[in-house]
């Protein structure tokens, strides 16, 4: 309580305690009071509003402090760390799973084509068909023989060849057709590896046949008359009597191999047939 109205309440006291207090006093005093009442109020509002106004001032400015920092953050951020988009806690970790074995598995399928070199030919859609004969003559042990040829086409590869008579029996086996005579001494097989050469085939099947067999030729360049660059590779098999071997030519991106086997005895017969199968290749 202020000095002032410790001395109006004493004064009222004393008034009241004398009982002598007329009306003009009492108007002077009422209206005393009211001014004190009204500055004090006066002094209350405006301590109230100086209190509001800074209080607003106060979080305006930390406002504007707060939004300048969020802006300057986001504006140094590297882009890969500004999220796009909500996602519940996991999400992204099993996504991201779910992409690496998609990617995995589409490259090990990309790296099994490029092994294997096969693809888009289905087996269905390998044929093998007679489409004709003609007749040649061969030197058989120093002697001319007239032989009958049969020619076949090998689809979809547009690919053909005339096999002499004597091996006039064949097979589609998957996406290859197999040759042999009535006995199945002599076979000669032929498939198409697609998008590769001959040097990665040849060099496969080198492996292949040093690995198995002991008495292996080394690889030569053919000398056929078919128009074709193409590789040779021959070996022979004591324990059983058995030559083997195989012929790579390359047409246009892909491989056409031919493996032949038979047994020694009939090594004379097809040693004067295989030339002439070999030169009709087209």
């Amino acid at each position: 309580m202020s000095h002032n109205e410790d001395d109006l309440i004493k004064e009222l006291k004393d008034l009241k305690s004398n009982a002598k207090i007329n009306d003009t006093q009492k108007d002077k005093m009422k209206m005393a009071l009211q001014k004190h009442a009204q500055k004090k109020k006066a002094r209350s509002k405006a301590k109230h509003t100086f209190i509001w106004f800074t209080s607003a001032a106060a979080v305006l400015l930390c406002g504007i402090l707060v939004y300048s920092m969020i802006n300057q953050h986001q504006l140094t951020l590297p882009a890969d760390e500004h999220p796009t988009e909500e996602s519940q806690p996991g999400e992204n970790d099993t996504q991201d799973s779910d992409d690496v074995t998609i990617l995995d598995e589409e490259q090990n399928s990309e790296e099994d084509d490029a092994d294997s070199g096969e693809e888009d030919v289905s087996p269905e859609e390998f044929k093998v068909d007679q489409v004709g004969t003609e007749e040649a003559t061969i030197m058989n042990e120093g002697m001319q023989e007239e032989i009958t040829l049969q020619k076949y086409r090998m689809d979809p590869y547009g690919i053909t060849y005339s096999m002499p008579e004597l091996l006039d029996k064949y097979a589609i086996e998957g996406k290859s057709v197999r040759h042999h005579d009535d006995k199945e001494y002599i076979s000669i097989s032929l498939h198409v590896v697609e998008n590769n050469t001959i040097e990665n085939i040849s060099d496969n099947l080198n492996t292949e046949y040093r690995e198995q067999y002991n008495d292996v030729d080394d690889v030569t360049e053919t000398t056929d008359e078919n128009p074709y660059e193409g590789l040779h590779q021959g070996g022979h098999n004591a324990s059983s009597n058995e030559i083997f071997g195989y012929y790579v030519y390359q047409i246009n991106n892909n491989v056409l191999v031919i493996e032949y086997e038979y047994i020694g005895d009939a090594g004379d017969g097809i040693s004067a047939r295989k030339p002439i199968f070999l030169d009709s290749i087209q």
